[in-house]
């Protein structure tokens, strides 16, 4: 909350495996986003590399479903991080009350609290306190940078070139399919 209600207005459903199970079995495709947080706190050196961090859990939904998985790339940067880590939502406090596990520190965050240290005229104390403010402060997420943001699509995976045959339930051969999408989301990255 307050972010579980906006979503849920716009037709978001809980990131859970039974939602996601109810919502395919009445025939409602679902976007899924496996990189979440690691994803898209990425620093920007590492913006045109597909990483799904090592998550599975949208394979075994598309397993259970037996449903195609859809590749699909979002390129352009706005708010240019230079360091995601699993200890800022913990620093930050904010983050981890919404429910976020991984946060990034833009250069906009970076750049504000250098120059809250250097140039506020208050107590050394205060300027801490200012500097860390404004780190953790969602305006610092804000897109600052002119950006062309791009989405592409590509050609549905089918459930057997990434499971097998179906009702195979082999927990190996996930790691082989999690490189196959990201393999097919870095060909879409690639194709600028």
């Amino acid at each position: 909350w307050p972010l579980s209600w906006v979503f849920s207005q716009i037709g978001a459903i809980p990131s859970s495996y039974e939602a996601a199970r109810v919502a395919l079995e009445a025939g409602v495709p679902i976007a899924l986003f496996p990189g979440s947080d690691h994803d898209g706190f990425r620093p920007f050196w590492q913006q045109g590399t597909a990483d799904f961090g090592g998550r599975l859990g949208f394979l075994k939904i598309a397993r259970s479903a037996w449903v195609s998985v859809v590749p699909m790339a979002f390129t352009g940067i706005t708010a240019p991080l230079v360091w995601r880590s699993r200890l800022l939502p913990y620093l930050f406090v904010w983050p981890r009350l919404v429910g976020v596990k991984r946060y990034g520190l833009s250069v906009l965050a970076v750049l504000g609290a250098v120059l809250v240290m250097l140039l506020l005229p208050v107590a050394g104390p205060w300027r801490l306190l200012i500097a860390w403010g404004w780190a953790a402060s969602p305006l610092a997420m804000v897109s600052w940078l002119p950006a062309t943001i791009r989405i592409r699509i590509g050609e549905p995976i089918a459930p057997e070139a990434l499971f097998g045959e179906q009702g195979s339930a082999d927990e190996a051969r996930l790691p082989e399919a999690l490189a196959t999408v990201e393999r097919a989301v870095q060909g879409l990255i690639d194709a600028r």
